[in-house]
């Protein structure tokens, strides 16, 4: 008798997990134009706890970073491990690096009794002078999310009771020879535990799959949950740094692994079914299988693009997306917004203008705690200087204006 509630126990389970595909259906989804509030869960701070800024993480080869230790607690010695083979054991190192690629650093410290590290993911990003630009930006469409109604629960764009693994988008119009560098992700939800801080991972995947679904992983990037959450919390994109340029050769595909974990969420803004003909948003069920929300069997029979935009370079041209010093500037050109997003907190008496070929200022933006816009959807098109001044320094880069 108890081997047989055993198995019904795991009968059970398994029929939970496991859904009929038949089920989704467009009819059994509504429509979300508000956003979620997010539960915000304190971290645990050690005692002795590492922890590290940088003056600059963009920049062209050979770029030049002082790194400044802010660790808690009393620690007496520093361990850097700069992620392309340099180390220091200085507190407050200055570091060249000489060439291109995206650096993991690691700082470990210790009071002589107790030691803690610090580990930032894709943290330095040294970038050849070029051409990118920022596919699929901006979304067609209003901003929403869809939630799903019925006898199951969740969202279509995020995690859900099918235990959905991953969402992903296609893309394949691009200029030729392109190098995929980043991409910025757009989350209308974001939650998680108290007890854990999950690491969530970003995939690039080749269109290598059966009838050119996503198969090959051609880079991929771990990034903290609790990281995702804030940005939610400050309206903000999650901009995800890739270790390495990918060189494009064909479709590709990029998304984002769901949370696993009970309380964890994470659910990505699309469109509304119809702003485009052909969607570009895929989900990979828990089977492993991956289809197209558009598919009428497997999926939802709906067409709607993800707000996730790859970036990628050219190795010469007009300087078009930019990856500098500590930010990153999409799209460009533009025919409506410029959106500016800092790596750090920027300076609070920190200028941002537009200026036109002649000097004459056209614009202002301003700045949302870690992110800042321009509306130039009443300017000509043409060439504008975009300009950023502090107190230190002053950052100018080309703007091209489409009509």
């Amino acid at each position: 008798m108890k081997i047989k509630i055993i198995l019904f126990v795991l009968l059970s389970f398994a029929f939970f997990n496991v859904h009929p595909q038949s089920v989704r259906s467009s009819s059994s989804i509504l429509k979300n134009n508000n956003k979620i509030g997010n539960a915000v869960n304190p971290d645990h701070v050690l005692f002795l706890d590492a922890n590290f800024l940088a003056m600059k993480v963009f920049g062209d080869a050979p770029l030049t970073v002082q790194f400044k230790d802010i660790s808690s607690g009393e620690p007496t010695s520093w361990t850097w491990n700069f992620g392309d083979g340099g180390e220091s054991n200085v507190k407050h190192p200055l570091y060249t690096y000489q060439e291109p690629g995206v650096f993991t650093v690691k700082l470990t410290v210790s009071d002589g009794v107790n030691s803690n590290t610090e580990t930032k993911t894709a943290f330095i990003v040294v970038q050849p002078a070029g051409l990118c630009d920022s596919l699929g930006y901006p979304l067609q469409g209003d901003y929403i999310f869809y939630t799903i109604l019925g006898e199951n629960s969740g969202y279509v764009s995020g995690n859900n009771s099918f235990a959905d693994l991953a969402k992903a988008s296609y893309f394949y119009d691009y200029e030729a020879g392109s190098q995929f560098v980043a991409g910025i992700f757009d989350f209308a939800i974001a939650t998680r535990l108290t007890t854990n801080d999950a690491e969530i991972k970003f995939k690039v995947w080749d269109n290598d799959g059966s009838f050119n679904k996503p198969g090959t992983v051609l880079d991929s990037v771990l990034i903290k949950i609790s990281d995702i959450v804030q940005n939610v919390d400050f309206g903000q994109s999650t901009v995800v740094m890739f270790p390495k340029p990918v060189v494009l050769n064909g479709p590709f595909f990029i998304g984002v692994e769901l949370p696993q974990i009970l309380g964890d969420t994470l659910v990505l803004y699309t469109n509304e079914n119809g702003n485009v003909p052909v969607g570009n948003g895929w989900e990979q069920q828990n089977t492993g299988d991956w289809f197209p929300y558009s598919d009428e069997i497997s999926s939802w029979a709906i067409d709607i693009d993800h707000a996730i935009f790859p970036v990628v370079c050219q190795s010469t041209g007009i300087n078009n997306q930019l990856i500098s010093e500590n930010m990153l500037v999409y799209p460009n050109p533009t025919s409506s917004i410029i959106n500016i997003a800092f790596l750090h907190q920027p300076e609070k008496d920190m200028e941002i203008r537009l200026t036109d070929l002649t000097g004459r200022i056209v614009a202002f933006g301003n700045i949302f705690g870690n992110q800042a816009k321009i509306d130039v959807s009443q300017l000509s098109a043409g060439t504008f200087f975009l300009s950023l001044i502090s107190s230190e320094n002053v950052i100018t880069r080309k703007i091209v204006v489409e009509r």
